[in-house]
């Protein structure tokens, strides 16, 4: 079973258009859903999303329906579906926002299949090919994935004189 975790950089659960979030707007109190609706922009998107670095402004101040571990008590689904909802919430959102097979949809489902294997014991984890009978695989940490931002601009290659 995945594990829920959010990735920086993608800030698709901070589309807010209400013509696409009825679903979320219809779990919120009175007081919430104001508040909600005074925090969507022009644009759809909320106005603490820093668009430009795409982070949230208010992150450690934000109200509680923008804290994924709600949403169990928001939508009232079971405790034990907690990973489950989150992840299929947004994986929803980011389908929606940035594709299903974009760059983001790839780095959410490599952080939810890491932070479930992280949590498994070494007991858990099968032996890999070529393992001996009687041995025990070895755990490892899973690697760091360093993420190199496009190139923005491309320069010309230089013209190559042969002589």
């Amino acid at each position: 079973m995945n594990t829920w975790r959010c990735i920086s950089g993608c800030g698709a659960c901070c589309r807010l258009d209400p013509a696409l979030r009825g679903e979320a707007l219809e779990a919120l109190s009175p007081e919430q859903r104001e508040l909600y609706l005074s925090m969507v922009g022009p644009d759809g998107w909320c106005v603490h999303f820093d668009t430009g670095g795409r982070r949230c402004r208010i992150y450690a101040e934000r109200p509680d329906f923008c804290r994924v571990e709600n949403l169990v008590r928001l939508f009232g689904a079971d405790q034990e579906d907690a990973d489950a909802l989150a992840i299929a919430c947004c994986t929803q959102q980011i389908r929606s926002e940035s594709g299903g097979r974009g760059r983001v949809m790839r780095r959410f489902r490599r952080a939810i299949r890491t932070a479930a294997t992280r949590q498994l014991a070494p007991r858990q984890l099968a032996p890999s090919a070529g393992t001996a009978a009687g041995t025990h695989p070895v755990a490892t940490e899973p690697t760091a994935t360093v993420e190199v931002p496009a190139p923005t601009a491309t320069a010309p290659t230089p013209a190559v004189r042969h002589e």
